[in-house]
């Protein structure tokens, strides 16, 4: 495990505290003056920001945000809340207007002096957790100040991980973490270089209610305990609950504020003024306490979710008088503890004699108490098949194009296992090569069919080796873990199998099994129970899983690739240059992941024309650098099927590089190019098929390497294997090589 006390301390920087601007709209908790000699943390005065084409996204929005304060921004879709967020952050410049960040002026900087003062005083959390996936949790925390160079503080990173509950967690990869880990995780790494201010985008989008809950009362913590500044912007009311000051914005304007926002009051509030900003919004107040106490027994959002809101609603009504938990322990006689656990939602629903005692001291009204007593009620309501019900998928991947008979073979699958007693539990084995879109593909299905399989999904990532989840062992003990078992597990394969089993039998589970490496890794993970599922994503055929389905993926064709691009960028950005995205999806190989890439970038830059991409993917030299994007690499997906094969596949697969690109080739050929054996060689092309890194063709005596591999296996040639190179007339055996394989040389088809 990552040893924290390796990891040398940084020195200690003075910081000058900036002198105080001009205030307009002074957004801080009430009862917390602003601390003196301290400029706010951000500052926004007049802005207005116009995109191309005259689409006015704000308008002349002025706020101050002091330190140590969580604001949140709502309002309905098209409100203007992102546009602000990216303007407030840095990442945008205003049309008109000023942002100043801790007291330094963004306006006019260069794009350079932009990024630093982001990347010296700002922190961002993403519904997108943008997680290296190659990566642990630990590097990827402390993955900001390697970017910089800076060495992180020690104490400071010890303190962190403890806090966001990720110390156990430091060895492993983003895939192997639920989504409330990997939210924690994207929080950690905003805090690693103590920015002054972090911006949350939706940070709880796609979370059910009892997680949204927990990460939502870690952005309350970190205010609070650490003086952390936080602005979220969001279109749930709900989420104002958590925060000190909530703005509503609509048509590009801030139309409201709520003080110290409640979940009583606060959401209806923030929805009333919503609703007089856009009349026939379709923009709903969360549910009434009527609404709530009534819900059937199975809905998520009763005992869990409203055990955090009942915390959300203590701290609300604390904060607005002004009093720590220790004042109000003084005043209603409950010990500090119980307050604390009941804010944290440890403690989800108080008795009735408990709310009575701290509806007093809140010194609530007769409504205020009412709708106190109901949330508590909800909250100590426990629901069998909530507690039951278990979700470890990670975010949604991206989208999908291509998949429609893949997807209806998985269906069927999940047809029999719903509905007749299957022979052997029904498993689907999802195999192709790098980048082609299995996991985007298996996750995406798991969430179609959650309705299947009721008492839970679980998803666990086998890819690299070494990796204590890699063994079937290290991986039966991460799912026996995402099914609630605590304490010590068994050492053993055959217990942790027989408890896995146990646990699994009359359940109805859906298990996703990713980047599985050969059969004998996933034989184990097999969910035991006919009406369970398993969902297996692999490099390799994985042939030898006798009963599992086959759900081979190959690139997309030209019309599936444009209407993947359509579905991330948009239809009328691909129609307005129709020339340029045809070209681009071909240099990008049809590949998903390439074409991810690319549609993340223009995503990210909406001022980039496509036919600018296809410009700098033209050079053949440049296309794999050019395929990177944040966390996403089609190198690195490469690099992880190469660095499986056997030396002596490694070595024939980089010589392919050798003949000509695109074009087919046949044993001979290959055994020429890298001067090895035929026999040799044609184990080698086996491996290389199986891990699909070769394209068998129509001929089942030929075979082809897709270009973007043969640019790869030229980068390694070129990296590891000159000495292999074959100088002059290539020789097979020791004699020329025959006439049909100088065809192929020359381009001409066999």
């Amino acid at each position: 495990m990552t040893d924290l006390r390796d990891i040398p301390e940084a020195p200690a920087e003075p910081v000058a505290a900036p002198p105080v601007g001009p205030l307009s709209e002074v957004v801080r908790p009430p009862g917390h003056p602003r601390p003196a000699l301290q400029a706010p943390a951000v500052v926004l005065e007049q802005v207005t920001k116009v995109y191309p084409r005259g689409v006015r996204a704000l308008t002349e929005v002025s706020i101050t945000v002091e330190r140590g304060t969580f604001v949140v921004v709502t309002g309905p879709p098209g409100a203007g809340k992102s546009a602000l967020l990216h303007c407030a952050a840095g990442l945008d410049e205003p049309t008109s207007g000023h942002v100043v960040i801790d007291g330094t002026a963004a306006g006019g900087l260069s794009e350079t002096r932009r990024a630093e003062l982001r990347r010296e005083r700002v922190g961002f959390v993403f519904a997108p957790y943008n997680l290296v996936p190659s990566l642990t949790v630990a590097d990827n925390i402390r993955l900001p100040l390697r970017l910089v160079g800076k060495e992180p503080d020690r104490d400071w990173l010890r303190m962190l991980v403890e806090r966001v509950g990720l110390s156990d967690w430091l060895d492993h990869r983003p895939a192997e973490l639920s989504d409330g880990r990997q939210r924690r995780a994207m929080i950690a790494r905003a805090l690693v270089t103590r920015p002054t201010v972090v911006f949350g985008d939706e940070p709880t989008g796609g979370l059910d209610p009892h997680t949204a809950g927990e990460v939502l009362d870690l952005l309350r913590d970190l205010v609070d305990g650490l003086g952390q500044t936080m602005v979220m912007v969001t279109r749930d009311p709900a989420v104002a609950a958590w925060a000190d000051r909530a703005l509503v914005m609509a048509g590009g304007r801030v139309r409201g504020t709520v003080n110290g926002p409640t979940a009583a009051g606060g959401a209806h509030r923030l929805t009333e003024l919503e609703t007089e900003a856009t009349p026939g919004s379709r923009w709903r107040p969360p549910p009434s306490a009527a609404e709530i106490t009534t819900r059937p027994a199975s809905d998520p959002g009763t005992a869990q979710g409203h055990g955090s809101m009942f915390g959300a609603l203590l701290r609300s009504h604390r904060t607005r008088l002004g009093l720590s938990q220790e004042k109000l322990s003084a005043e209603s006689g409950m010990s500090v503890r119980a307050i604390s656990d009941m804010e944290r939602g440890r403690a989800r629903g108080p008795q009735s004699r408990s709310t009575e005692v701290l509806g007093t001291a809140l010194r609530l009204s007769r409504p205020e108490l009412d709708w106190f007593h109901q949330i508590a009620t909800a909250g100590r309501r426990r629901s069998n098949v909530f507690d039951r019900t278990l979700n470890s998928l990670p975010a949604h991947s991206g989208p999908l194009a291509g998949r429609d008979g893949e997807i209806a073979t998985i269906r069927a699958l999940a047809d029999t296992a719903a509905h007749i007693q299957p022979a052997a539990p029904p498993a689907a084995a999802i195999s192709g090569g790098p980048g082609v879109g299995k996991t985007t593909l298996a996750i995406r299905a798991a969430y179609d069919l959650r309705d299947r399989f009721p008492d839970g999904q679980l998803f666990v990532c086998l890819g690299s080796a070494g990796r204590r989840s890699g063994s079937p062992a290290g991986a039966l003990g991460t799912l026996l873990r995402s099914l609630g078992v605590s304490g010590e597990l068994p050492t053993s394969l055959q217990e942790r199998s027989a408890m896995y089993r146990s646990l699994l039998t009359g359940k109805r589970v859906l298990v996703v099994l990713d980047d599985a490496i050969d059969e004998r890794q996933v034989r184990p993970l097999i969910a035991p129970d006919p009406h369970c599922m398993t969902l297996v994503t692999s490099r390799r055929t994985l042939a030898g899983l006798e009963t599992a389905r086959p759900v081979p993926l190959r690139c997309l064709s030209v019309g599936e690739a444009l209407t993947l691009l359509e579905q991330a960028v948009g239809a009328d950005r691909v129609a307005a240059e129709p020339e340029a995205s045809a070209e681009l999806v071909q240099l990008c190989g049809l590949l998903p992941l390439a074409l991810q890439i690319m549609a993340r970038r223009l995503a990210n830059r909406p001022g980039l024309s496509i036919r600018r991409l296809v410009e700098q993917l033209r050079p053949a030299e440049n296309r794999l650098t050019a395929l990177s994007v944040d966390d996403l690499n089609v190198r690195d997906a490469f690099v992880s099927s190469y660095r499986r094969l056997s030396p002596t596949t490694q070595r024939i697969f980089r010589c392919l590089s050798l003949l000509p690109d695109h074009r087919p080739f046949d044993a001979g050929l290959a055994a020429a190019s890298a001067g090895v054996g035929r026999d040799r060689t044609e184990e080698a092309l086996e491996e290389l098929i199986d891990t699909n890194l070769v394209e068998v063709t129509r001929s089942v005596r030929w075979f082809q390497l897709p270009g973007l591999l043969w640019l790869f296996a030229r980068e390694r040639q070129e990296e590891e294997g000159q000495e292999e190179s074959v100088g002059g007339p290539m020789r097979f055996d020791g004699r020329p090589l025959r006439s049909r394989h100088l065809q192929v040389v020359r381009g001409e088809q066999p």
